[in-house]
């Protein structure tokens, strides 16, 4: 396929496992929808399966292929990559985590075609032979993008070889996507939440890393002390059953409620009075930079590069990580000053809007993938 001018677009293949819930598929679903169609032209390909966010690509006309990479080592998985390489004639591979990251530098140095990859966590669950697998690669990718100076800075310590490859491209989302203001009374109708209730909310995957156990414990903090509260977990996990029972234990029956997987969410933030991340590590989070589009006040774990997003009393709240009670007391000056909740999400909507739009992050990359393909 050609461009207006008549020269060749450049296509893009963006590995991942699967477009399910998370961070990473989130930005790559942005960056293909985002690309510059006289320019570039997007495939996705899952290693594993599409996974349940598959449908808004396939809606915005971009082709994905899933692989049904099955195991560690699955050699007819590599058989059908290197073929989908070869017949969509791909000029740049764009990898994201870690079994995408090494399978695309191992078939970049098969087929010649140039890889970039994303970073997007402080990895601190990776073992000595993840980082020595790492070293011995360095060299394939022609740019490692980190989303955040602190995960730079972790990949740096951990890889020196990579230190003359790696850029820092923060996360980007589409700021007017979010605006859902009309949503609020609908979806609180939908989970039977009363409008009077102050509803604090958290998105992301059930599993040990997010910690939304403090989250349940700082919800009954707050309910213990007589106010009137309520959280909404959205996200779906191995850690959804053993979650629902510390609710049952802090007697939170009819205040917490889980929510699961959900398509709509900007209609859930909307419905929201706070959000939490509980963390204990991240990289740049989606979730921060959403709720922030949302004008929904934040406190969040100041871990990896959430502080890059939040800046404290100013944008948001930052608290340490594992402290339900100092997490209930943030939560507390929420619920009890709708003055401060008007300041910070005033200026947290100024600095997404002005630091953290998708369109700055696009062009970021295609200034990259247009490096690469022209360094071949």
């Amino acid at each position: 396929m050609k461009c207006e001018n008549g020269s060749k677009k450049i296509k893009i293949l963006y590995l991942i496992w699967s477009l399910d819930q998370g961070g990473a598929e989130q930005v790559v679903l942005n960056l293909a929808a985002g690309l510059d169609r006289q320019k570039f032209e997007p495939v996705i390909c899952c290693l594993n399966e599409k996974g349940r966010y598959a449908f808004r690509a396939e809606a915005a006309g971009i082709k994905i292929e899933a692989l049904g990479k099955k195991g560690r080592v699955d050699f007819g998985f590599l058989g059908r990559l290197r073929e989908l390489i070869r017949r969509e004639k791909i000029d740049v591979i764009h990898s994201h985590l870690f079994t995408s990251n090494l399978w695309g530098r191992l078939m970049a140095w098969i087929t010649g075609v140039p890889i970039v990859m994303t970073e997007h966590n402080v990895d601190l669950w990776k073992r000595p032979y993840h980082f020595w697998i790492d070293r011995i690669v360095a060299g394939i990718s022609r740019k490692v993008i980190c989303v955040s100076k602190k995960v730079e800075a972790f990949y740096l310590d951990k890889v020196p070889a990579l230190r003359s490859r790696t850029t820092v491209i923060y996360n980007g989302i589409d700021t007017e996507f979010f605006k859902q203001d009309k949503e609020r009374d609908k979806v609180r109708e939908r989970f039977r939440v009363p409008r009077n209730r102050f509803l604090i909310g958290t998105v992301g995957r059930l599993v040990p890393q997010k910690r939304q156990e403090d989250f349940i414990e700082a919800v009954a903090r707050l309910k213990k002390s007589g106010r009137n509260v309520g959280g909404l977990v959205i996200g779906d996990g191995p850690e959804r059953r053993a979650l629902e029972e510390k609710a049952r234990g802090w007697d939170l029956r009819h205040e917490i409620i889980f929510a699961g997987f959900c398509d709509d969410t900007p209609g859930l933030y909307a419905a929201m009075d706070a959000f939490v991340l509980c963390s204990e590590r991240e990289g740049f989070p989606m979730t921060v930079l959403e709720a922030m589009a949302a004008s929904v006040p934040v406190a969040a774990t100041d871990v990896g590069g959430v502080s890059e997003c939040v800046e404290h009393e100013k944008t948001g709240l930052l608290i340490p990580v594992g402290n339900p009670e100092v997490l209930a007391q943030a939560l507390a000056r929420f619920a009890d000053s709708p003055e401060l909740r008007k300041n910070l999400v005033a200026n947290a909507l100024d600095r997404v809007r002005s630091e953290f739009s998708v369109a700055q992050m696009v062009k970021r990359h295609e200034e990259i993938y247009l490096e690469a393909r022209n360094k071949n």
